[in-house]
Order: C-alpha cells, then structure tokens, then sequence
C-alpha cells in the first residue's frame, strides 16, 4: 500500500471505473470517473494504491474535510474481487 502520484492518475481511472461498470453500466452510459477528476482530487486529498506485481489492484481515496473524512472509491480490480484475500484486501 503506497499514496498515490500524479503519475498514477491514469490507472486509478482505468481500475475505477473497470470495477463499477458492471453495477452501474445499465444505469449510466458514462464513466464513473475521469483523468481530470482524479487529478483533481489529488490536490485535495489522498488515493491509497495497492499493487500486485507492479499493476493496481486496488485504491481508495481519502479527504479531510474539518474533523471529518471522506472516504470514497474503495475499489479492487475485478480480477482480484473474486480471488483468496490479498494485500489489496488487508490493507
């Protein structure tokens, strides 16, 4: 588990909405995020990575917000989601 880099905006992209499609695909005809959201977002909070043999397998982002966070995008590549708890999972 790592935080994320800019460079890592373009993968985070492809996991994300990789992963949501399938529950979201038949409600919206457009991608749950984008690359300038995601680096964006970067400038206001934090993604946590996991990677498996140098890919992402898996992200969430968090944000402060006062006292509070705001965590979102919790997500794992789909070929991880069906798979023996990993790294992805425990972290």
């Amino acid at each position: 588990m790592r935080v994320a880099k800019v460079e890592d905006a373009e993968a985070i992209v492809r996991v994300v909405n990789a992963a949501f499609r399938p529950a979201e695909g038949f409600v919206f005809d457009r991608d749950r995020i984008d690359l300038e959201s995601v680096r964006e977002s970067l400038g206001k909070g934090t993604y946590l990575i996991a990677e498996e043999d140098a890919a992402l397998c898996g992200c969430v982002y968090v944000e402060l917000r006062g006292d509070r966070r705001r965590c979102t995008a919790f997500t794992i590549a789909g070929d991880m989601s069906k798979a023996e708890p990993s790294h992805c999972l425990r972290a």
